[in-house]
């Protein structure tokens, strides 16, 4: 669900690129092709074939039953097709338009041809504003069915996750401001928070979730423990031993006993790496492990 959501925020933010290249009259093809296509490196095709995956409509079940997640995929279902006509009609008008004038310039004769394939290139220009409006609509339905579906979701630590990793496309998509979104989201903009600082503590992501932290006032012990926790072990698989071993010196270990046992496991590994080039760093290191229980 989480990969669903990045791939929907994804398209939204390209939708805005070529609606803007569209508008300016300079875009290129390849940018519509990564929007949309029969293939993996369009993220609407990716977003369409996850969404089958997760939330087929089961065939001869009560229209009254369907359900958030069902509607979620035929909305995305109807965004890709549209957008499928969108790029037809593009491809038609971009591809043509230069050949027939090209034609009309250097060939003399033709003039039947010449009105067959205009009329043809008008129906692709109105297929495009068509499809372009249609489109819009689609992507803002798209939106509001997915947050009812984010809604049933809310202890999940990873969608949480990629709704925070990058707050300005994440605010751009969604139309409103971080703390906003978490809270209608998950109640509270805290709650959300803490959820997705777990899913980043859990997976490693050491570095985006200090960057969280000291993005956001989260309430304790998120503030005072685990932030230099976080910056310890984040120091550490940077390299920065000396850093790691300071920031756990200062570090007032939490009644989360895993913590604990990573950040010994990680004194003692890093006392084995350094202690034939810097043995006083690894005795400190040792000596700090041993201090440490839980």
């Amino acid at each position: 669900m989480a990969q669903i959501v990045r791939d929907f925020m994804e398209a939204a933010a390209r939708w805005v690129e070529v609606t803007e290249g569209l508008r300016a009259g300079a875009l290129d093809f390849s940018e519509m092709q990564r929007l949309v296509g029969e293939a993996e490196d369009s993220v609407l095709f990716r977003l369409k074939e996850q969404c089958h995956a997760l939330f087929r409509v089961r065939d001869g079940r009560p229209s009254i039953e369907v359900e958030a997640e069902e509607l979620f995929d035929l909305v995305v279902g109807a965004l890709f097709h549209e957008t499928m006509k969108l790029r037809e009609g593009f491809y038609l008008t971009a591809t043509y338009t230069p050949r027939l004038e090209r034609m009309t310039e250097e060939v003399a004769g033709g003039e039947p041809l010449r009105k067959a394939l205009g009329g043809l290139l008008d129906a692709g220009r109105r297929r495009v504003e068509e499809s372009t409006l249609e489109v819009d609509d689609l992507i803002h339905e798209t939106r509001e069915q997915l947050l009812i579906v984010l809604r049933q979701l809310a202890d999940s630590g990873p969608v949480a996750r990629c709704l925070v990793e990058d707050p300005q496309r994440t605010e751009q998509v969604f139309q409103m401001d971080l703390e906003s979104l978490l809270a209608d989201v998950y109640g509270d903009a805290g709650r959300g928070l803490e959820l997705a600082l777990g899913s980043l503590l859990q997976s490693g992501h050491f570095d985006a979730a200090v960057e969280i932290l000291d993005r956001h006032t989260l309430p304790e012990p998120a503030a005072s423990s685990t932030r230099p926790w976080a910056a310890a072990m984040a120091a550490y698989y940077a390299g920065a031993f000396e850093c790691a071993v300071d920031l756990l010196g200062d570090w007032l270990p939490d009644d989360a006993t895993g913590r604990v046992q990573a950040a010994r496991r990680t004194l003692l590994e890093l006392a084995r790496t350094v202690e034939n080039e810097t043995p006083a760093l690894a005795r400190r290191a040792r000596e700090l492990a041993g201090a440490m229980t839980g």
